[in-house]
């Protein structure tokens, strides 16, 4: 899971270190990646990101979520829930599978 954010935004600032907790309580998510879409300009490429924070969830080469959240961790948890519960489906999101691959978020 990669949360895309910015550093001159608040709500992400605020939101960054409970996102971060997520990867000492969650078995699920084997990587947690926290990406300033400024400082990794050549990952992010043209792709753009409206709102913050942004999440991309892949499970193995699927990108299986792609989108803005509310920057709450009872909302994350209940989507990598339902990413290992197989209640999502694979997204076809050319620009989604790209950033997963130039992240090393696509295995």
């Amino acid at each position: 899971m990669v949360c895309l954010c910015a550093a001159w935004c608040r709500t992400c600032e605020s939101f960054r270190a409970e996102f971060e907790a997520l990867g000492h309580g969650t078995p699920r998510v084997a990587l947690l990646r926290w990406v300033d879409i400024e400082d990794e300009t050549d990952a992010v490429g043209d792709l753009d990101i409206q709102d913050f924070p942004t999440l991309l969830l892949v499970k193995g080469r699927s990108v299986l979520f792609f989108g803005p959240v509310l920057p709450r961790v009872g909302l994350v948890l209940q989507l990598i829930e339902r990413a290992g519960d197989g209640a999502l489906q694979p997204l076809k999101h050319p620009q989604a599978e790209l950033l997963a691959q130039a992240l090393g978020a696509a295995s």
